[in-house]
């Protein structure tokens, strides 16, 4: 008498579509991070910029006795930046205005 094995196919069918569910469950992860941080992407990049030009200026600050607290030469080189980005500003807002009020 012979026996008769049965196989079950189910669980390769499952096995098979594991992969593919993983791949796409892990596309929809990343699309839904980048919704996210879409919004932020011009400041994260803009701070990344500032830092990498304002670091050496951080570190000469470092050979000074007067400067050797890091949250010190943090916070000048924190007011350095608001004072180069403020100021322009300020001037150019001045010169628009006096030129809406001259129309």
């Amino acid at each position: 008498m012979k026996k008769i094995i049965q196989v079950d196919n189910t669980k390769k069918g499952l096995e098979k579509y594991a992969g593919y569910f993983f791949l796409l469950s892990l596309i929809i992860i990343i699309v839904l991070a980048f919704l996210l941080i879409k919004p932020y992407i011009s400041s994260i990049f803009s701070g990344i910029i500032l830092a990498y030009l304002f670091y050496p200026i951080y570190k000469l600050l470092g050979r000074f006795k007067i400067t050797k607290n890091k949250n010190f030469r943090a916070f000048i080189i924190c007011a350095l930046i608001v004072i180069i980005i403020l100021l322009p500003m300020i001037f150019i807002s001045q010169v628009l205005f006096k030129e809406s009020i001259s129309i």
